[in-house]
């Protein structure tokens, strides 16, 4: 019985990040998030509504609309811009730190792939 007990314990220590990283909502979002990592410049601010708008290296786009699926590790997370669909990744350091990765060749990755033309952001919660 001993041992069960601690097996069981030490199971539910090796699961714990992935389940409270499933556990995840839009409202874990809300607020405006701004790069950290010092290369690519940005911020994006998750409005009511499913809206969010980005600037990203000094460039503005205004609110739009965005998906995320919180039922993948990691997140996917798209947003429509002019009409188009711009994948991406998005994953939760810790409740403050996101890491964020916008595909811009137009295919995504399942996990994040350094890549020349598809960055990957860490960004901070802005209180």
């Amino acid at each position: 019985m001993r041992r069960l007990t601690l097996l069981i314990i030490l199971f539910a220590f090796a699961c714990a990040p992935c389940i409270s990283n499933a556990q995840k909502t839009i409202s874990d979002l809300a607020g405006k998030w701004e790069s950290t990592d010092g290369t690519t410049m940005g911020s994006i601010e998750f409005l009511e509504g499913s809206q969010v708008k980005a600037v990203v290296n000094g460039m503005q786009i205004p609110p739009t609309s965005y998906t995320i699926d919180f039922a993948r590790s990691p997140f996917w997370f798209d947003v429509t811009v002019a009409g188009k669909v711009v994948k991406g990744l998005l994953d939760f350091l810790d409740d403050d730190t996101v890491k964020y990765q916008v595909f811009l060749s137009g295919n995504r990755s399942y996990d994040f792939t350094e890549s020349e033309n598809d960055p990957i952001m860490v960004m901070k919660r802005k209180k």
